[in-house]
This record gives structure tokens, C-alpha cells and sequence, in this order.
């Protein structure tokens, strides 16, 4: 059988899906229980590709139910909750009893029957897509499992105030209204215009009781050059702790300490919660009250990250970050801080904004001595403590203030004028070499340095 040819698009960043003849058995089942081999194969041609993937963007909404709507949106969250304990249920027994995994076209097709037993008619009541993604979640989790990134997979818990399904196709997005399957209409908080077609759908409870969908779309990036990189549209930037980061324009952002600030608030409702007797209805409410606070903190800082993270890569052609060992900082007394100021995030969305505009983007090694390195004359003093925080050139006696050193500051200027080689930077928006020795040219001077 033959596979598709895929279209002429760009390279990107999620790329390696394996492409050869379409299996006998895969995971696709009809919603009648027959499985055929030609929409096995227009399933199989649909996701495949060679060396491209498109990018993905989410738009996430507040959506305002209905109690009717609220009701129906719970019973599709406890169909797929059902729908995943099953599988694992069903690949545990079959382990345990012939040493051997059903596969998960079996269970596909065992879903399908399932529906029609006594006693499980309701799930007919649920979209049928819905329930299949249920089995690909618990796919997910033992590939997760197997490849080592997470534990065991464990069974959903109906009581668990995080609920959530999926739904790949069919949702509709009209006039600030969000169509589901089987449920209809719904009402959607929309900021903003989703103008490609939708490829996925998650609608998901918080804690605190909202529900939110999650709409996926696919867009192709534009095929152009990397842009040349010059030190006038070239910016490096310091991130910390006591200050948020400090580039080398000189510019200073203070750190917010969004959970610091609502620390307070958090204890006290977390105090009341504590004071409510287990399973009465003014617990439920103190539980409410205490993730409205969490939730609080988590919009804050979600909030300012978007738009720091935009207005670094709007204003630049070239960032330089950075690398902090954040997972090991993260078991210190500087956990608290660390966890606050939520740097991996800031790092994350400034790499993939940096992909969709065209931005070279690098990280910085970071053992790279660059708070030993005058950015005048290029010295290194080894002996230099960590406490020394203002301290004098012995070659040129330029005084020189380590404070929010933005990435080097005067180092990499350095090393630029030297021509040290580029080792030490990381690229992560797909330079070629040729640009990567470009970015040599890059000299970032410290606006701090006191002459």
C-alpha cells in the first residue's frame, strides 16, 4: 500500500514520525467494531508525514455553562474517566493472566461492544470520539511510563477536582459559542479571534470549579531566512531572583513574587479549610475559596509571562539567554523563589515565540565565567569570590559591578572580539552554522560597568 506524498512544508521543530507500510493492526477501530484495512490506511495517511510537522497554537477560553450544559460536561468527564480505568483494568488482567499486553486496537474494538451491554448503555449517551481518546490518553501514559518520563499509570479518581476530556473533532467555534457533540451550544468567554480550522478540543474543570476549553490549530511557518545578527537588534538577558532580569539595553524588571504577595491570603483561607469538618458543606466552600487563590497567583503569572516573553522577542532579532539549573535550585532554601518566578516557563515561551517570528534564539552554557571576564580589556580573574560584587580590573582598572550581569555582559563582547569559538551557546531555533558564527559578532556590553 502506498502512502501519500506530504506536502511541501516547512521543517520544524517536531519532526520524526515514522513513515513505512501501513500495519495490519493499528490503533483504529470504526464505531461499528469493524476494522477494514482502508480506513486503517486513510487514517494512517492522514497522520503521516516524513521530515515535518506543523506548528501548533492554543487559544484557551473561559466557557460559561448552563447548570443543564455544567451537568452534561461532567457526565462526558466521568465517560472518559471510566473509559481509562477500563483500559488500564483491562491491560493489567491480561498481563497478569497470559504475560502478554492487549494491544489497543483490541480494546478499540472491545470498547465499541462494551457500549452495548447491559449496564453500560449510558456510554452511548457520550460522543464516541470522547471515548476513544480516553484509550489514546492511556496509550500516552504507558508510553510515558515505558520511555521512562513518568510512574505507573494509576486509576482516575471520580472525587478529583481536576476533570477533563477530549474531543479531535466536530467542535465548532461561532459568534462566542462553542458547539460540543451531543450537548450543543455553549457559551464562550472569547478574547480573541480563532481564524484556522480546529484540530483537538479540551474542556477542563479547575479546582475552582470553572470550566475551560482548550482549542487547538495548526498553522505552517513561513519559509525565510534567518535574519542576520547584528548587535543594534541583538539583546542578552540576566534573569534572577532578588530582580526578575535585566538585559543588556540596561533595562530592569523587578520580580513580581506573585505567590509572596498572596502568601497571606493563601494561609488564612488555608486556615479556614483546616478548621471545616471533613465532608461538610462549608469545607467544599473553603476548598473553593482557597483555589480561587491559587488561581489567582497562577493568571498573574501567567499573565506577565506572555507578555514579557512577547515583548522580548517583538523588540529583537537575536536573545541570548541564560542556562540555570533550575530542577537542582528547586531543592534548596531558594525553592519557594525559584518555583515563583517560574523561569523555565518565561525560557519555554520565548523559544517557540522566537520560532514563529523568525528570532534567533540561544542559551548561554552556564559554566561560562562570564562575571570573571572584563568587558573592557577581556582579563580573567580566577579568584574571584562570589561575595565580590564590585571589584577592580588588575590589567586595565576599569571597575566593574557583577550585579545582574546580563549574560556575560562585557564577557561575551570579549570572546566576541577575540573570535573564541562558539561551544559554550546553545541554538534552539534551527541556525545554521553560518549564522551561528554570525552570532559571534554579537557584543554585549554591561550598561552597569562603573568607569
Amino acid at each position: 500500500m502506498t502512502l501519500r506524498q506530504p506536502d511541501n512544508r516547512i521543517p520544524g521543530p517536531r519532526r520524526n514520525m515514522i513513515v513505512g507500510d501501513v500495519p495490519k493492526e493499528s490503533y483504529f477501530a470504526s464505531t461499528t467494531g469493524a476494522i477494514s484495512e482502508q480506513p486503517i490506511a486513510k487514517y494512517i495517511n492522514s497522520q503521516a508525514t516524513i521530515d515535518w510537522m506543523p506548528e501548533r497554537k492554543v487559544y484557551r477560553f473561559r466557557i460559561d455553562p448552563t447548570a443543564k450544559q455544567e451537568a452534561a460536561l461532567a457526565r462526558y468527564a466521568g465517560a472518559r474517566r471510566f473509559v481509562f480505568n477500563w483500559a488500564l483494568q483491562r491491560r493489567k488482567e491480561t498481563y497478569q493472566q497470559t504475560d502478554k499486553s492487549i494491544s489497543w486496537s483490541e480494546l478499540s474494538v472491545e470498547l465499541t461492544g462494551l457500549k452495548s451491554k447491559p449496564g453500560f448503555e449510558w456510554l452511548k449517551e457520550s460522543d464516541s470520539q470522547l471515548l476513544q481518546q480516553a484509550i489514546a490518553d492511556c496509550k500516552k501514559a504507558f508510553d510515558n511510563f515505558f520511555q521512562k518520563r513518568a510512574g505507573f499509570p494509576k486509576f482516575k479518581k471520580k472525587h478529583n477536582a481536576h476533570q477533563s476530556f477530549r474531543i479531535p473533532q466536530r467542535v465548532k467555534l461561532e459568534d462566542g459559542r462553542v458547539y460540543i457533540p451531543k450537548i450543543g451550544w455553549i457559551a464562550v468567554r472569547q478574547s480573541q479571534a480563532v481564524d484556522r480550522p480546529l484540530k483537538s478540543a479540551t474542556f477542563k474543570r479547575e479546582v475552582a470549579g470553572k470550566w475551560y476549553v482548550s482549542l487547538v490549530v495548526e498553522f505552517d511557518l513561513p519559509d525565510q531566512p534567518m535574519p542576520a545578527i547584528e548587535t543594534e537588534t541583538a539583546v542578552g538577558i540576566d534573569v534572577g531572583f532578588d530582580r526578575f532580569a535585566t538585559d543588556s539595553d540596561g533595562g530592569v524588571i523587578e520580580n513580581p513574587r506573585f505567590f509572596r504577595k498572596a502568601e497571606r491570603k493563601i494561609k488564612r483561607a488555608s486556615r479556614r479549610l483546616s478548621r471545616c469538618e471533613k465532608g461538610s458543606a462549608n469545607r467544599a466552600k473553603a476548598r473553593r475559596a482557597l483555589a480561587r487563590e491559587y488561581e489567582k497567583v497562577a493568571n498573574r503569572r501567567a499573565d506577565f509571562a506572555h507578555k514579557f516573553s512577547t515583548s522580548v522577542v517583538r523588540g529583537k532579532n537575536t536573545i541570548a539567554c541564560e542556562t540555570l539549573n533550575l530542577k537542582g535550585m528547586s531543592r534548596t532554601k531558594l525553592a519557594k523563589s525559584v518555583q515563583d518566578a517560574a523561569h523555565r516557563e518565561i525560557f519555554r515561551q520565548i523559544e517557540y515565540k522566537a520560532i514563529w517570528r523568525n528570532r534567533n534564539f540561544v542559551f548561554i552554557d552556564r559554566w561560562y565565567p562570564s562575571s570573571q571576564l572584563c568587558s573592557s580589556c577581556g582579563y580573567r580573574h580566577q579568584e574571584l569570590a562570589l561575595s565580590d560584587r564590585i571589584w577592580k580590573c588588575p590589567a586595565c582598572a576599569i571597575t566593574l559591578t557583577n550585579h545582574y550581569d546580563p549574560i556575560g555582559a562585557g564577557a561575551n563582547g570579549q570572546r566576541v572580539r577575540r573570535g573564541d569559538s562558539m561551544k559554550d551557546a546553545t541554538p534552539t531555533s534551527g541556525q545554521s552554522p553560518e549564522g551561528m558564527q554570525m552570532f559571534l559578532a554579537l557584543e554585549v556590553e554591561m550598561k552597569g560597568s562603573i568607569k
